[in-house]
């Protein structure tokens, strides 16, 4: 089945300005920004450099094995795509600026993001999390904290923005970059609000079920688009709106799917699925259950705990983890044996209601089996 790099074969001769840019545009450019756009994009907004020339500078650049080798949802194949996009007519001559990105690992602060200008358009990608164990504690955070430090950034960052540009703004973004684009659209002023076009959602965590029902949220519903493959992980996290898309994609299992360049499309649009597979569906309902069903202040405790744990190994990232396996989950270990016994009492309670709401999800999935069968 046809893929993002078909859509390219069939519409990388047409611009923007014969066809404005649309879901599978905004999807490309999601994904796009897992690329090693740094030293190599400007990082104010006042200079610009072609797609088709960052291509070119990537290839020359003296770190380029650095740059190419693979990472957290990115490898040889987000590589290629961005050689491919940078020799057509529609991604060619499209603008770079306002590179930025941002690590904290004390502050659990994970921020990047770009923007992409041509004519009156102006898209802003949000990059997911990476693999350092800082962006994963920001995502955890997301379930207790009112503002975590990267929608704080991502707010900023349009601000800065839109004192520079004119025109259409669409905000797009793949897993927590897709979460970061709707908590902009819907926490920024008036002003900058009414000229956003689309916000797109791509497989990104979703928020606090009062969330949907705030005037923010409101104002920007309609504008908004969220878009899941049918096996679905971070995605299943927290709630979601009503109105959103199921679509299919290559590979099996959630790890896979969470790619976007596994994604199926034919003509100019994603093809669609009946519904969520099994176990997405399933982590759906037993994740939320548990999810609310802990206080306020049991989330913060629990995500705390769990992190302390982590960061007890000393690596930064994953991929410093795998290479240090025994070591690293020594460490842990230690930590976790050596934590306040009220803290471990806290977590296991924490854990028992997971653990209820996993086997309460499962009895109703087995019941509603047995109703279809009859």
């Amino acid at each position: 089945m046809s893929t993002l790099f078909d859509y390219l074969d069939w519409r990388g001769d047409i611009t923007f300005n014969e066809m404005e840019p649309n879901k599978l545009d905004a999807a490309i450019l999601a994904h796009l920004t897992y690329a090693a756009f740094d030293g190599l994009v400007p990082e104010n907004f006042k200079e610009t450099k072609t797609l088709s020339q960052f291509a070119s500078d990537f290839n020359k650049a003296p770190d380029y094995q650095t740059r190419v080798k693979d990472k957290f949802l990115k490898n040889k194949k987000t590589d290629d795509i961005t050689q491919q996009l940078a020799v057509t007519k529609r991604f060619g001559d499209i603008k770079l600026t306002g590179y930025r990105n941002i690590y904290n690992a004390e502050k659990a602060e994970q921020f990047a993001a770009i923007t992409y200008r041509y004519g009156k358009y102006t898209i802003v990608a949000f990059r997911g999390t990476d693999d350092t164990f800082a962006g994963w504690h920001e995502d955890f955070n997301i379930g207790w904290m009112d503002e975590v430090p990267a929608e704080a950034d991502a707010v900023q960052y349009i601000k800065d923005l839109s004192k520079k540009i004119k025109g259409k703004l669409i905000l797009t973004g793949h897993s927590k970059g897709g979460h970061l684009a709707v908590a902009v659209a819907a926490k920024v002023p008036f002003l900058i609000r009414r000229k956003i076009q689309r916000v797109y959602n791509f497989d990104g965590p979703g928020f606090a079920e009062e969330f949907f029902k705030t005037v923010q949220y409101k104002r920007i519903e309609s504008r908004t688009e969220w878009v899941y493959p049918s096996a679905s992980l971070v995605g299943m996290i927290f709630h979601h709106p009503d109105n959103f898309e199921i679509i299919k994609a290559e590979g099996i299992g959630a790890v896979n799917q969470h790619n976007i360049i596994t994604w199926n499309m034919m003509g100019g649009d994603f093809v669609h699925a009946n519904g969520f597979d099994e176990g997405s569906g399933f982590f759906h309902k037993a994740f939320n259950e548990w999810f609310e069903n802990i206080s306020h202040e049991q989330r913060e405790k629990f995500v705390k705990a769990l992190f302390d744990v982590v960061e007890a190994s000393g690596v930064k990232t994953l991929q410093d983890f795998e290479k240090s396996l025994i070591v690293s989950g020594v460490r842990m270990i230690t930590k976790l044996n050596s934590m306040e016994k009220d803290s471990k009492e806290e977590v296991k309670k924490i854990l028992k209601i997971l653990s209820d709401a996993v086997k309460k999800t499962a009895r109703s999935i087995e019941k509603e089996k047995k109703l279809q069968k009859k």
